[in-house]
């Protein structure tokens, strides 16, 4: 849904009316110009690439959780990831 927003917000900010729907965004009117479209459609796959970057740079800030390991002869322990 974050993706299909990042569509929207670009329609919005190009003064578009947009309608969103799950997996999908309609706009009125149609954009028509090249740039428009250009800008709508590369929206969605920047915020995914923007906010993936970002998560993988934060990860080693993110504490460390806990985990089952399951050993050859099959014992349970919780461990420190």
């Amino acid at each position: 849904m974050l993706h299909e927003s990042a569509h929207t917000v670009a329609g919005l900010v190009l003064g578009w009316g947009a309608t969103q729907f799950t997996g999908q965004v309609r706009f009125t009117p149609e954009p028509t110009s090249t740039p428009a479209v250009v800008t709508i459609t590369m929206a969605g796959p920047l915020y995914s690439l923007v906010s993936g970057l970002v998560a993988m740079t934060l990860r080693p800030l993110r504490g460390h959780g806990f985990g089952i390991q399951v050993t050859s002869t099959g014992v349970h322990r919780a461990i420190d990831l």
